[in-house]
């Protein structure tokens, strides 16, 4: 039986058992595997752009007896699918603003999904709010640490819903950071708090630093603040 980091577990953890999942952009196929192995689906689409990683995917379905349940597929993003046919589809480690642009171009297949896992490993305000504005639902919102490292794990839905605008905090650490573990969204917030205070620092330091800038930065810092006190009560 494979083992997940906790990155991939909590990925996992969000899949409700279905026929088919699409992982695109996969590398070693640790998690469609895995969903295999606990009967979560019972079957796989795999897709990456290069060669590469599909070999690895190929090699560690290969060492579990699993390649009759994956499909393997060369190609660019979502576009190797077609609409439907996968109803769950994973978009996993990629940089946000490259989920967005995957997103985009394959508007169709994505809005006929009944939902989407996304993990962007950069980027992660820009998804958020490109996700309000382009009619999705957020489902949850979750945070996982691994090896000192958070990670933002997305379930959406498209649902042609108005266009919502949301604040630098709430892009920031999502519309439902109450539904975390208090003490994980404590650390995730407080290192999110010193990472401010550093880059409003390094703008002061600046002959002639950028004002507006600099108070964006302490909107978010006493908005953070406001954060940790809730978390505190």
């Amino acid at each position: 039986m494979i083992k997940l980091p906790d990155r991939l577990k909590a990925i996992a953890d969000s899949i409700e058992p279905v026929s088919v999942i699409a992982d695109i952009g996969t590398d070693h196929g640790l998690l469609p595997v895995y969903l295999l192995q606990q009967g979560i689906i019972s079957r796989a689409i795999l897709s990456d752009v290069n060669q590469d990683p599909l070999d690895k995917a190929k090699k560690t379905a290969e060492n579990y007896g699993l390649t009759k349940h994956i499909d393997f597929r060369l190609g660019d993003g979502l576009l190797v699918l077609a609409p439907t046919e996968a109803p769950v589809i994973v978009i996993a480690g990629m940089g946000g603003i490259l989920i967005n642009s995957l997103l985009q171009v394959a508007s169709p297949i994505v809005k006929q999904a009944e939902y989407l896992i996304l993990q962007p490993m950069q980027a992660v305000p820009e998804v958020r709010r490109f996700l309000l504005m382009n009619g999705y639902q957020v489902l949850s919102d979750r945070i996982v640490k691994e090896k000192n490292h958070f990670y933002h794990i997305l379930k959406v839905t498209y649902q042609e819903l108005r266009p919502v605008t949301i604040s630098p905090l709430e892009s920031l650490i999502g519309l439902s950071w109450k539904e975390n573990p208090p003490e994980l969204m404590m650390e995730f917030v407080k290192d999110q708090l010193q990472r401010y205070q550093r880059k409003q620092a390094g703008l002061l330091k600046s002959a002639n630093p950028d004002k507006k800038q600099v108070q964006q930065c302490q909107e978010i810092i006493n908005e953070l603040k406001e954060v940790v006190e809730w978390l505190q009560q």
